[in-house]
């Protein structure tokens, strides 16, 4: 990434009050929330499936074992 930035974390820096944001401000945190968003339901759908791939795994080592 670029400049090191984390896509999993959002910051806001405003040059503004903290209750004062300007239109351009909040939409270009809405864009970085909702890119944060997209990169952890990936992430989440990657996990589930290498979850259930080690749920099956281990499913046929305890039958295996059962087996013996």
């Amino acid at each position: 990434m670029a400049n090191g930035d984390d896509p999993t974390k959002v910051s806001l820096k405003t040059s503004l009050n903290d209750d004062e944001l300007t239109m351009d401000e909040l939409a270009h945190s809405f864009e970085k929330l909702q890119n944060r968003y997209e990169l952890s339901n990936i992430q989440n759908k990657k996990l589930r499936k290498e979850n259930d791939l080690l749920k099956n795994k281990l499913e046929i080592v305890f039958k295996e074992k059962r087996i013996i």
